[in-house]
């Protein structure tokens, strides 16, 4: 009892709360600032009167990756001509990527989302091209327009919405590189640039070297 009336142990006890407060407010904080960032990308936004919803990037991404397929559905018809084939498999291939990585919850799994998702929409407009040299049947020719005006449409929304997302993964950023997250922020596993877009292609290893090549 006598230990609990000296000045000194009051003090000690009141660093170590303040030190437990600080810790435990500074990972309520990032890791509210991470999730925001994640529901950004995934689940999109509501605005302040609750009234209406931006739908996530990822579920334009999605919507870009269905319109790819039905793409490379019909030019699967028309593979005779060299450039065409040259980019159907590719087109396949970034788009498993695109759905693989998408909500997966790993690592760099934004990244990688988006980095395919580039090169899925890049590929999927030279095939689109490569077609408009091809005598189509004009049923084919109508239906590829409307899955390319249908890609082309969300891939706007990703254009336009990109911006707003890094500037919130900026934040993040800032929050994780400041004084005294980044104390615990390494210890959390929160690490700077994790989920900036257009961040390069270095995180997607299995990708062919060929295929990086599209634009």
């Amino acid at each position: 009892m006598k230990l609990l009336k000296k000045p000194q142990f009051a003090a000690c006890v009141m660093v170590m709360v303040l030190i437990a407060s600080l810790f435990l407010g500074t990972q309520i904080s990032l890791s509210r600032r991470a999730d925001r960032v994640q529901d950004l990308f995934y689940n999109g936004m509501t605005s302040s009167d609750g009234k209406y919803t931006r739908p996530g990037i990822a579920t334009q991404i999605s919507a870009c990756a269905d319109s790819a397929m039905g793409l490379n559905a019909i030019a699967d018809k028309y593979s005779d001509n060299l450039e065409v084939a040259r980019l159907r498999p590719f087109l396949s291939e970034f788009r498993i990527i695109c759905v693989e990585s998408n909500g997966s919850g790993e690592k760099y799994a934004i990244n990688n989302t988006f980095v395919s998702y580039r090169l899925m929409v890049n590929t999927a407009e030279s095939l689109y091209n490569a077609l408009q040299n091809v005598d189509m049947e004009e049923a084919d020719a109508s239906t590829a327009k409307m899955y390319y005006d249908d890609l082309s449409g969300a891939r706007l929304f990703v254009e336009l919405t990109s911006p707003d997302y890094n500037a919130e993964v900026s934040a993040y950023d800032k929050l994780v590189n400041s004084f005294p997250t980044r104390l615990f922020a390494g210890e959390w596993r929160y690490k700077q640039g994790e989920w900036v877009l257009e961040s390069g292609t270095e995180a997607l290893k299995w990708i062919s070297p060929d295929a990086l090549q599209i634009r």
